[in-house]
C-alpha cells in the first residue's frame, strides 16, 4: 500500500532546497579562492542543483570566524579581507564573532551533522585529527586540498579514509588540482580493475623546468626565472625536492590500495645535499655547478629521440620520483608548459594505458576540484532534517 505521507514527504524534499553547511580550514591561496568560488557559485548551485550553500565558519591557524543562527558568513566580504594580507582576528564584519585558536576545535564539533561538510585547505598535519573526529561524530564529509593527512602514517591515514567513512572523504585536489587524477584510479578500483602501474609528471613548477632544459637553457637560470615569476615555493628547494611529487605519489598509490608509508618513497632531488643550508639567494648562485650535469643528462636523452621528465612511477612493489628519460613522442615526452599527465596501465585498458592530461597547480584550477568534490557530499541526506519535516506533516 502505497503510504501517502511519505509520498508526499518525498516529492517536497524535491522541491525544497537542500542545504549544506560548510566549514572552511585554511585561508591561503587555495582557502580564498574556495570561498571566491562559493561565493560566485551560490545562487547557481541553488537554481541548478537546489542545493543552498551556507558558510558558518572559517578558520585560520590562530582565529576562526563564525556566524550563529544557521546565518552564512559573507564570502565574498571575508575573500576581500583576506586578499589584503590581514589575519581573521581583525575581521569586524557584520554578524560574525572571532574566536581563539583554543576554541576552534570544540566549535567545529558543534556542527556535526550529515549536512556539513569540512573542507581542508590549509597545509599542515595538525588537521588530520580534527577531520577524524569530524566523522566519527557524524559530521558529512570531508574534502581534503590538503595532503599531508593522505599522507601521514598509514595507520592514521587509514582512520580517516576507513570503509565506514569512505564515501564521505574526498581529495582529488591533493593530486592533480582539478584534473581528475584520483577519480580515475577510484573508478578503477571500483570496477574491480586489476591496475598494475600509475606513472605521471605532478608538478607545474618541475615541468617547466624540464621543458626548459630540453630547450637548452641551463638549471640555475630556470630556477631564477621561475622563482621571480613566483611558478615556486618561496623556497625553490621546496620544488626540486621532489617531496611534493613524492606527497602524490604516496596519495595514488594508497588510492589502489597498496600499503606503503612517506619513507618508502624513492625521492631523486634536482639539487646535491649540501646545498641544502645555503640561504635561497646562496642557492640560487650555487646552483650553477649543477648545469653542466643537467645539460649532458638532457644532451644524452635528446640523442635517443628521448626528453627527460620528473617522473612519478607507482606500482604494487615500488615507489620512485625522479627524472627518467621517455620517448620524444610518448604522452609523458610531448607534454609542454606546466600541464599534468597522469597514464595508468591496468588489465582493462591492456596494451593502452589510460591518459589524463591537464591543469595540475593553481588557486583556481586547485579550489574548483574542492568545490566539486564539496558538491557531491551534498547528495548525502540529512536524518535530522527528514524527521524534521516529517513531525511537521
Amino acid at each position: 500500500m502505497i503510504n501517502i505521507k511519505e509520498l508526499i514527504l518525498a516529492v517536497s524534499f524535491c522541491k525544497m532546497a537542500a542545504e549544506l553547511r560548510v566549514i572552511l580550514l585554511g585561508c591561503g591561496l587555495v582557502g580564498r579562492a574556495v570561498l571566491r568560488g562559493i561565493h560566485q557559485s551560490a545562487a547557481i548551485w541553488k537554481a541548478r542543483m537546489n542545493i543552498n550553500v551556507v558558510v558558518p565558519m572559517v578558520c585560520e591557524s590562530d582565529a576562526a570566524l563564525v556566524v550563529q543562527g544557521g546565518e552564512s558568513l559573507d564570502c565574498g566580504a571575508v575573500e576581500a579581507f583576506k586578499a589584503g594580507g590581514k589575519r581573521l582576528k581583525t575581521y569586524d564584519g557584520a554578524g560574525s564573532k572571532i574566536i581563539t585558536s583554543s576554541d576552534i576545535g570544540a566549535e567545529i564539533m558543534k556542527y556535526t551533522t550529515p549536512a556539513t561538510v569540512l573542507l581542508d585547505c590549509s597545509a599542515t598535519d595538525a588537521t588530520t585529527a580534527v577531520l577524524v573526529d569530524f566523522l566519527k561524530q557524524g559530521g558529512g564529509g570531508v574534502v581534503m586540498a590538503n595532503k599531508k593527512p593522505m599522507t601521514s602514517a598509514f595507520d592514521a591515514m587509514s582512520t580517516l579514509v576507513a570503509a565506514e567513512y569512505t564515501a564521505r572523504v574526498k581529495y582529488e585536489s591533493t593530486v592533480g588540482a582539478g584534473t581528475p587524477f584520483v577519480a580515475s584510479v577510484q573508478r578503477a578500483v571500483k570496477a574491480g580493475d586489476s591496475i598494475s602501474k600509475i606513472e605521471g609528471c605532478f608538478s607545474g613548477t618541475l615541468g617547466f623546468l624540464t621543458a626548459g632544459l630540453q630547450s637548452g637553457r641551463l638549471l640555475s637560470e630556470l630556477v631564477v626565472e621561475a622563482h621571480a615569476k613566483g611558478y615556486t615555493e618561496p623556497d625553490p628547494r621546496d620544488d626540486l625536492s621532489g617531496m611534493d611529487v613524492a606527497r602524490k605519489a604516496l596519495i595514488l598509490a594508497r588510492t589502489v590500495g597498496w600499503k606503503f608509508e612517506m619513507s618508502d618513497v624513492e625521492i631523486e632531488a634536482l639539487f646535491p645535499s649540501h646545498l641544502a643550508g645555503l640561504s635561497v639567494d646562496e642557492f640560487k648562485v650555487a646552483l650553477k655547478e649543477c648545469d653542466a650535469e643537467y645539460a649532458t643528462r638532457f644532451q644524452e636523452a635528446k640523442a635517443k629521440d628521448c626528453t627527460l621528465r620528473y617522473v612519478a612511477s607507482v606500482t604494487e612493489s615500488k615507489l620512485k620520483v625522479g627524472l627518467q628519460s621517455v620517448p620524444l613522442t610518448s604522452p609523458l615526452g610531448s607534454l609542454a608548459g606546466s600541464d599534468n599527465i597522469m597514464q595508468m596501465l591496468s588489465a582493462n585498458h591492456g596494451d593502452t594505458p589510460l591518459v589524463v592530461q591537464g591543469a595540475g597547480a593553481g588557486d583556481v584550477i586547485t579550489a574548483a576540484g574542492v568545490l566539486a568534490d564539496m558538491i557531491d557530499l551534498a547528495k548525502f541526506p540529512d536524518p535530522q532534517a527528514t524527521k524534521r519535516r516529517r513531525d511537521e506533516m
